[in-house]
């Protein structure tokens, strides 16, 4: 079994994940993952709370929050099915735990976590990279995970690893030898070797990423209301809010956000000759607010 850490918890697994940080486990891990076996009923999953997730690589069952069982299409590759079981399987397991999953991508800014949200193709992963490329710490692509209590917002963790369009590529020249994120797939992988969070950060902002006509790039606040539909919209692993607890628990999530640290719209032209100005116009509307408070 491979050993791995990955959005705080221990993961113990029968597949290679390179993308993942390898740990030594010296009690329990938290997480399991295999490969269904080959006599393996269905029926042996009835008897425990299970949640399958159907993804183009197969089947992912996570059993109890605890286990993933993988039942792979014979026409899935390797790096498809670790797409899958990191990608919409992770966010579906971390929202088992209780935990608040954002689409989104952050950075480390001035202490805290700064995350970056929207759908996809709307630049979250090529804005996170152009801030890494600048020596911000990388925190998560695509998933990020928020630990909500009355104490704290707390951000975990994901794992070291960008995935970018062909053109957001081009436009970082030193990433052009960048491999296929699987077999035939248009984006690009680019493993983080330095630079990745290794403990858990304060949230400290969001940003939802918008479009717009104009020239130059704004950072727009948004009323609590305008603030909460954008958290939930952007709210990942929604399909298992299919039970009242876990529909109260969302609600209370998107509250305590809206309620305890700024969110705003970050208006921009899409093109990837703003990214300097974008970076600029954040690190302004960061710095400047904090100096201001204090």
């Amino acid at each position: 079994m491979f050993s791995y850490m990955t959005y705080g918890l221990h993961l113990s697994s029968e597949l290679s994940l390179p993308e993942l940080v390898e740990t030594e486990i010296t009690t329990k891990p938290d997480i399991t993952v295999r490969m269904a076996r080959a006599n393996e009923h269905p029926d042996h999953y009835k008897t425990r709370e299970a949640f399958t997730v159907k993804t183009e690589a197969g089947d992912f069952i996570i059993i109890d929050a605890h286990e993933i069982v993988i039942e792979a299409n014979p026409s899935a590759d390797a790096a498809l099915i670790r797409l899958c079981l990191l990608g919409a399987t992770m966010a579906a397991l971390l929202r088992l735990r209780g935990q608040m999953v954002l689409h989104a991508s952050g950075v480390v800014i001035d202490g805290g976590v700064v995350a970056f949200l929207g759908e996809s193709g709307w630049g979250k992963s090529t804005l996170a990279e152009a801030f890494y490329a600048q020596g911000y710490t990388f925190v998560a692509d695509d998933i990020i995970a928020i630990s909500v209590s009355e104490q704290a917002l707390t951000v975990t963790p994901g794992y070291p690893q960008t995935k970018l369009w062909p053109d957001a590529v081009d436009s970082m020249g030193h990433l052009a030898a960048l491999p296929e994120l699987y077999h035939n797939a248009h984006k690009r992988a680019h493993r983080l070797t330095t630079g990745f969070l290794q403990a858990p950060l304060p949230l400290k902002r969001l940003y939802i990423l918008g479009t717009t006509d104009a020239a130059s790039v704004r950072v727009v606040s948004l009323s609590p209301t305008q603030a909460f539909l954008e958290i939930v919209r952007c709210s990942r692993a929604m399909l298992i809010q299919n039970k009242p607890d876990m529909d109260r628990l969302h609600f209370y999530q998107c509250l305590n956000i809206v309620n305890r640290i700024p969110i705003a719209l970050l208006e921009r032209e899409r093109s990837l000759l703003k990214l300097s100005e974008l970076i600029h116009v954040i690190e302004h509307d960061i710095f400047h607010e904090s100096k201001t408070v204090a």
